[in-house]
Formats: structure tokens, C-alpha cells, sequence
């Protein structure tokens, strides 16, 4: 089964630029026990490959995804270029 990013109606302002993830019924999450705090600064672009893993036996078996994201500090956003290369 292959990953799908799905979007929300471009007319709901709040999900603008959010996408989740999606692999046959599951939807996927991102969470900060495995990302740290502050999700909203992790960019997936939109051509990053996403790979399915194998089972983990620590989340009950269940197939996890692995991909490269940006993380962007709040510097970035004031002009500044600082960005660093994120696995999710």
C-alpha cells in the first residue's frame, strides 16, 4: 500500500500547509517523544520519499514510516537561514 498525503479543504484556514499521512486506514502522526518539542517548525517536503518499515514490536507490531523533514528554528523565520536536516 502506498503513503498518501492527504489535505483538508483548501477553504479551512486552519490546516492550510498541514498534511497527514496515510497508508491504507491508518492515519500517522508525528509526536514529540520521537521529533522533540515544537512540531510546527518540522517542514516534509513535499518530494521527501517516505519508507515504510517493518513491524516494531514496541507500538504492537504496527508498520512505521521514515522520512526526511526540515526542521525550521524561529531564527528562519526572522531572515535567517538556519535550517537542519530532520528524520521523522
Amino acid at each position: 500500500m502506498p503513503v498518501e498525503r492527504v489535505r483538508a479543504h483548501p477553504e479551512v484556514r486552519a490546516t492550510a500547509g498541514k498534511v497527514a499521512l496515510m497508508r491504507g486506514p491508518i492515519v500517522y502522526c508525528l509526536e514529540e517523544v520521537d521529533n522533540g518539542p515544537n512540531l510546527a517548525q518540522i517542514v516534509l517536503p513535499s518530494d521527501a520519499e517516505l519508507v515504510v518499515e517493518g513491524k516494531d514490536p514496541m507500538l504492537g507490531n504496527a508498520v512505521t514510516l521514515r522520512g526526511m523533514a526540515t526542521k525550521v528554528n524561529a531564527s528562519a523565520w526572522l531572515g535567517r537561514r538556519a535550517l537542519c536536516a530532520h528524520t521523522v
